[in-house]
């Protein structure tokens, strides 16, 4: 298995990139005047419930936004109940399911 990023296939035409957007604006019931674009407006819009991923590429995500403040904690659980345990020998691979578990006991990876 190979660690090389894959390229992504992503669409940023702008007639299907403005179809997109305004998408996104009919499903937040926000007007035009509420949903003006700004230098900034991807990363305002986002925090706003915007699905800038979906706006970019056309493809919404599975998965829920994860918090990324859980998601370190999440991490920290298992580094310091697992990884560090005086004796303990488990392979990235095993440490990586159990932080899957971790999440998984909070529903946020299915």
């Amino acid at each position: 298995m190979s660690n090389q990023a894959k390229p992504m296939n992503v669409s940023l035409d702008a007639p299907v990139f403005g179809t997109r957007l305004r998408d996104e604006r009919d499903r937040l019931r926000l007007t035009q005047e509420q949903f003006a674009p700004r230098v900034d407006y991807l990363v305002k819009l986002q925090h706003g419930g915007v699905d800038a991923y979906y706006v970019l590429t056309g493809k919404r995500l599975i998965a829920p936004q994860v918090d990324v403040q859980y998601m370190r904690s999440a991490f920290l659980f298992v580094l310091k109940n697992f990884a560090l345990k005086p004796g303990a020998t488990y392979s990235e691979d095993q440490l990586f399911e159990k932080f899957k578990d971790v999440l998984r006991l909070t529903e946020i990876v299915p």
